[in-house]
């Protein structure tokens, strides 16, 4: 926009200066055709002028700044009422030119002029006609470079409102664009049926939005056909599995059973975490269960410690200092935790202990003696299907849905070095979760644990 009026103003000057130019040179020669249009040739073949009195008088008085000559065709004069014209200049076969030159008289002149050549009678005659001028700028040009001088401050403050209202009318028109944007950030396999409103939007982009909401159509339908068959999969193989594990204690080799078992126990975890993955895609699992978390972490190591102890291993379990309710859904929560407690045994070397810690943030914390996990590597482990160590057991699944999990619970978790060594993950509750424990909200929770609760036999026994 800046260019483009310094262009325009450029332009302006030039052409007011051209017009200003034109229109004096026109002037001059018209005055040089009114003064021909006067001159006849006498009885005595002499040429006379005859002007009228009133352009005579304009020529004729000593603050008159106009001078004209006619000359031959020799270039002599023959009438004048100045003796100081300048030289006859070249026509070139035209029959008309205007010139200016500079004057050496004092004071100084620029001289502005026109010539007419003529035919009176049969003689060629050349009507000169000049102007002086004590400055080289005309009355046009002096009002131009005025208005251009003078009126720099109103060009700048045209300039900034020019500016001011393209950017208003940008802004106006790319708010649709910023609205899409906003909506295209919120777009997720949890709210895969969001669509751009097509409402106010510039016909020149409404195809592009078009496509974009056959594009969300298509990625919808086939985002539901993969939950939906993830979730019959994980229901069809629980009973197979069931049966499957019924049959392999039926059988006489006591070594082969247990063989066997462990990997049906691993097949139908990995079913069981298949099938809580559709669950969390299909948002079927409720959110406002009242737990204890101090409960959840101490039932998942009761749990464990078997494994642990068979592997030469222990867990050890810091509760929080006041029992520590929160609002989330006990069977997913726990299931986070089983992976991350699970992942802890299955890296700590033997002898060691895995820590489970309850803090008040709410968080648990899981750390693990093993050789940790470096930073490049951090941002992987929580995808689905990797696997750091390629020849270990497992899917791949636990982490991918810990993160899911917490996801689904509007938490987060995260892994970080422990200060002892090894890895330290931690999966953190939003602070809002948190249910007082004196609260009627809290009550049910701390009746159905009073009723008859084995969590610390367990723990006991593991001990």
């Amino acid at each position: 926009m800046a260019v483009a009026c310094v262009c325009g103003l450029a332009w302006l000057f030039v052409k007011a200066k051209w017009a200003n130019n034109t229109l004096r040179e026109r002037a001059l020669l018209v005055q040089a055709r009114d003064i021909a249009g006067h001159v006849e040739i006498s009885p005595k073949n002499t040429i006379e002028l005859h002007l009228p009195p009133p352009l005579a008088e304009a020529y004729s008085t000593s603050e008159s700044r106009y001078r004209f000559a006619i000359r031959d065709a020799d270039g002599q004069n023959l009438i004048s009422n100045s003796g100081h014209l300048g030289p006859l200049p070249e026509l070139n076969g035209k029959d008309h030119k205007a010139y200016e030159y500079d004057a050496n008289q004092r004071p100084p002149h620029h001289v502005f002029g026109a010539v007419y050549r003529t035919q009176v009678g049969d003689r060629t005659i050349y009507v000169q006609v000049e102007r002086l001028s004590t400055n080289t700028s005309s009355l046009g040009k002096a009002v131009l470079e005025e208005f251009l001088v003078d009126g720099d401050w109103l060009e700048f403050l045209f300039l900034f409102v020019l500016i001011g209202v393209c950017l208003w009318i940008v802004d106006r028109g790319l708010r649709p664009l910023r609205h899409i944007s906003e909506i295209a950030q919120s777009i997720g396999p949890a709210n895969a049926h969001i669509r751009f409103s097509t409402d106010n939007v510039p016909r020149e982009i409404l195809p592009c939005i078009l496509a974009l909401n056959a594009v969300l159509d298509r990625l919808e339908d086939g985002l539901d056909r993969q939950k939906e068959f993830n979730a019959n999969a994980a229901h069809q193989l629980r009973t197979p599995l069931a049966v499957l594990s019924a049959n392999v204690q039926s059988l006489d080799d006591p070594a082969a059973i247990e063989r066997l078992k462990i990997d049906v126990d691993q097949m139908t975890r990995i079913v069981s975490q298949l099938l809580l993955t559709a669950q969390l895609d299909n948002s079927t699992i409720d959110f406002e269960e009242i737990v204890d978390l101090n409960e959840i972490a101490a039932d998942i190591a009761a749990n464990l410690g078997p494994i642990a102890i068979n592997a030469d291993k222990t867990i050890s379990l810091e509760r929080s200092d006041a029992k520590l309710f929160v609002r989330t859904n006990g069977f997913a929560l726990k299931a986070a935790l089983q992976n991350l407690i699970e992942n802890a045994i299955k890296h700590t070397p033997r002898k060691t202990s895995v820590l489970v810690r309850v803090t008040g943030l709410p968080a648990v914390d899981v750390i693990d003696s093993g050789p940790g996990i470096s930073e490049e590597l951090r941002p992987k482990v929580f995808e689905r299907f990797w696997r750091g160590d390629k020849s270990a057991d497992g899917a791949g699944l636990g982490l991918s849905i810990v993160k899911k999990i917490m996801t689904a619970m509007r938490g987060t978790v995260s892994v970080a070095d422990a200060p002892g060594g090894g890895a330290q993950f931690t999966i953190r509750l939003p602070r809002d979760a948190i249910v007082e424990a004196g609260s009627e909200q809290a009550a049910p929770a701390v009746a159905e644990r009073s009723t008859g609760d084995p969590t610390n036999e367990k723990l006991a026994k593991v001990a």
